[in-house]
């Protein structure tokens, strides 16, 4: 199933390792089982990159807070740039599961979304 989301992030590079924060909302109103409303997640990673030809690629684990509830997370990446202008691209994996839960749940995801460098 696919559902939509929407978000905005921010990385620091120090060194090889990225900090990221990201801020987004899961748009539920079409997912089986919800009550419709649109949570809010809050995420931090820390991830490790390596630079393979014209593309870096990174993963490391990360933690967030959606909705009071923990989350912890592995994320896996690649990301490119267009040309030589401040645009990019991103395609990522994550694996991201609720800890504070009395049903603890994995959820597989992929992100692909555009990237501006400053």
């Amino acid at each position: 199933m696919v559902f939509p989301t929407a978000g905005v992030g921010a990385s620091l590079p120090l060194g090889r390792v990225d900090l990221r924060a990201q801020v987004g909302a899961v748009y539920t109103r079409v997912m089986p089982g919800t009550d419709g409303t649109t949570p809010v997640q809050l995420n931090v990673d820390a991830l490790y990159t390596w630079k393979a030809g014209d593309r870096v690629w990174y993963a490391g684990p990360g933690a967030g807070l959606s909705s009071k509830t923990l989350l912890g997370s592995a994320t896996a990446g690649v990301r490119g740039e267009y040309g030589s202008g401040p645009f990019g691209w991103f395609m990522e994996a994550r694996l991201r599961g609720w800890i504070e839960r009395q049903r603890p749940a994995v959820l597989p995801t992929v992100h692909v979304g555009v990237t501006y460098r400053f």
